[in-house]
């Protein structure tokens, strides 16, 4: 899957930087036998801006909180901290993200990078996850923006919208990696 990822944002990064560049990875949940690094995909996520659509073969039903639900919304036990690692917030966020990334592929990375994640059980699922999906690209509307901080690295962002967030499906990447300025 990590592969599968960086060889997608490979493709992505030969075509215009206006377009918007978004990843269809029907997968399972775990990722196998990947020659990729989860730091390196998370770091290339996070410097293509490239968002990840998971959409997964499950055997459970999965209740849906709108068309489509944030990978991160179902709950899960806090990370323990890795005293080799830097005590900074960024350093902290990093692991955390690694850690998902780790734990469930498809769900991390889509959560990472702002996208979405499902799971279907059978074909009659599968087609309708992939037309709620279709009418969600299709509809939705992406704002951007440039940071304001020059450090390299990775930064974790936080996106509200307000009392109009009752009204909305809204997904955000919750971080992004700032590469350095050679």
């Amino acid at each position: 899957m990590l592969d599968a990822v960086n060889y997608a944002i490979d493709l992505l990064e030969e075509q215009p930087k206006d377009l918007r560049r978004v990843i269809l990875l029907l997968s399972q949940p775990k990722d196998v036998a990947s020659t990729g690094v989860a730091e390196d995909v998370v770091r290339r996520l996070g410097e293509s801006n490239t968002s990840v659509y998971s959409v997964r073969f499950g055997t459970a039903k999965v209740k849906h909180h709108g068309p489509f639900h944030r990978a991160g919304d179902r709950e899960r036990e806090p990370p323990q901290p890795d005293s080799n690692l830097s005590t900074t917030a960024a350093s902290r966020e990093f692991k955390r993200a690694l850690e998902a990334v780790r734990e469930d592929a498809s769900a991390g990375l889509a959560s990472l990078s702002g996208g979405e994640q499902v799971e279907f059980e059978d074909s009659r699922a599968l087609a309708q996850e992939l037309s709620l999906l279709t009418s969600d690209l299709s509809t939705a509307y992406t704002l951007s923006f440039r940071p304001s901080s020059k450090e390299p690295g990775f930064h974790t962002i936080k996106v509200e919208a307000g009392t109009i967030a009752d009204r909305l499906n809204m997904t955000a990447r919750s971080s992004y990696w700032l590469g350095s300025a050679d």
